[in-house]
């Protein structure tokens, strides 16, 4: 019957000689290597690009290697079920990169290389403690492990395991005796060298619901941070096959340059007009071609370089709620006076020129208008979390764009000129079409003109009450 397994682990400072495990009276004669040769090191090999994103966004990519034999993992809780979440089968066995984990961690390191960002070695040697008859009574296997962080040591230990299933008590005693007389803490179990190379590794924490710091680098970068988060994971879906078309990243993209286009006058022009150029370039429908895109990759690095150090127009250390709270108020303030003077001139009503102006100086006013709307609208939507009433303020706002969008005058008639080249039959049909456009406009004029004093004057109560702040951010 084999003897019942027991196993003793003790941690050791690093500078301190080994115990010496040998004693007469007890008949413990030597210790004596198990291992004819010097084992090969393992080493855990912690892979990230060279501003570790990967860390950042909560993915660890490791190699580990013994000897010549080497496997890849990959492991991710946050992002399942793309990844896994938990580091069980290995990826990949290959020597290099392998294919498939090159393309899982494409959407976090973009164009960027892997390189290893940590590296855990251990230095094993096993032994075993003879009896004065020559029989084992025990094993022992002992380890060194170095962990550097970017070449630098980050840590060093040792870690010791003893099979004592062949000692009688008073041996026992003797070997905890000898542990405790140089330093040596007896712990439950040791950890694997992989929990030590992540230990020395970052983990920061992903974008939470709201924003951590008060500062306007910490809104926008959190603003940054969630969307690129929204496109990672509409990429994964894509990759892995769970969806078939890129809609979702489309719709993902979108909500990003509505949020660049609220954040005008806060990022730095040349940025944001760099990450719209990329955007127009994958198009409204770009299909699956996306994710090789050239635009889209760099766009990817863009974003998360962003996130970390936001291209700001102003001090970033300044509070986001006092910047914010300013713009927010004056787009609502410029939208009001906007629309008040839509509503007190001759725009609305019967006729459709303004002081004998021309309709294409009427459709500017309205276009004006329009612009100003919508910019306040993005804006609420975007920053509104720091502020009460978020989603009143949204829906307020989306009522007044609609309408404005509604009752915009329709494109300026044709010229003389066009309608000389015109058919007495099509010369009648343009007519009729222009007739109709300033029907359909005229009562939706109405309906904004019906609608405006409760909208104003909500308006003003909303803005005025967007000092105080939320407890949840979005009421």
């Amino acid at each position: 019957m084999s003897k019942k397994r027991a196993t003793w682990y003790f941690q050791l400072p690093w500078h301190v000689e080994s115990p010496l495990l040998t004693d007469i009276g007890l008949a413990l004669d030597r210790v004596v290597p198990r291992d004819p040769e010097h084992l090969p090191p393992a080493t855990v090999t912690l892979m990230d690009t060279a501003d570790e994103r990967l860390q950042r966004a909560g993915v660890k990519v490791a190699q580990q290697s013994y000897g010549d034999h080497g496997e890849w993992f990959v492991w991710g809780p946050d992002w399942t079920p793309w990844l896994p979440a938990e580091r069980d089968d290995p990826v990949g066995v290959e020597a290099e990169l392998p294919d498939e984990v090159a393309d899982l961690t494409r959407p976090f390191r973009g164009r960027n290389a892997l390189r290893p960002v940590v590296v855990a070695t251990r230095m094993r040697g096993r032994y075993a403690v003879i009896d004065d008859h020559g029989g084992v009574v025990a094993t022992l296997t002992s380890d060194r492990i170095v962990v550097r962080r970017r070449g630098v040591a980050a840590g060093r230990f040792r870690q010791v395991a003893i099979d004592v299933a062949g000692l009688d008590p008073q041996r026992r005693a003797f070997i905890i005796e000898r542990f405790e007389a140089i330093g040596a803490q007896r712990v439950d179990a040791l950890p694997h060298l992989f929990e030590q190379a992540v230990a020395a590794s970052r983990d920061d924490a992903l974008p939470g619901e709201r924003p951590a710091g008060g500062s306007l680098d910490a809104f926008v970068g959190w603003v940054l941070a969630r969307r690129a988060r929204e496109v990672i994971t509409n990429d994964l879906a894509l990759r892995s096959g769970e969806v078939g078309d890129a809609t979702a990243l489309v719709v993902t993209l979108a909500g990003l340059r509505d949020e660049l286009e609220a954040l005008s006058g806060l990022l730095q022009p040349a940025w944001r007009d760099e990450q719209l150029r990329r955007l127009d370039a994958l198009g409204p429908d770009p299909g699956g071609h996306v994710l090789a895109h050239d635009d889209y990759l760099n766009l990817l690095d863009a974003l998360e370089a962003a996130t970390r150090t936001p291209p700001l127009t102003v001090d970033g250390a300044t509070p986001a709620r006092a910047v914010l709270r300013e713009r927010l108020g004056g787009d609502r303030l410029r939208l009001i006076g906007h629309v008040d003077a839509l509503i007190r001139g001759d725009l609305v009503g019967g006729d459709q020129t303004r002081g004998g102006g021309s309709q294409s100086i009427t459709r500017k006013e309205w276009m004006r208008a329009l612009t100003v709307g919508e910019q306040a609208l993005q804006l609420t939507e975007v920053a509104g979390i720091l502020f009460g009433r978020r989603k009143h303020m949204v829906r307020l706002l989306g009522k007044v764009v609609a309408a404005l969008s509604a009752a915009r005058p329709p494109e300026g008639p044709l010229s003389d000129d066009e309608i000389a080249e015109l058919s007495p039959a099509q010369a009648y049909a343009a007519g009729r079409a222009v007739e109709r456009g300033l029907q359909v406009t005229g009562a939706q004029r109405r309906y904004l003109v019906d609608h405006w004093p409760t909208w104003r004057a909500k308006l003003l109560a909303l803005t005025l009450s967007s000092n105080k702040p939320s407890a949840s951010g979005d009421h």
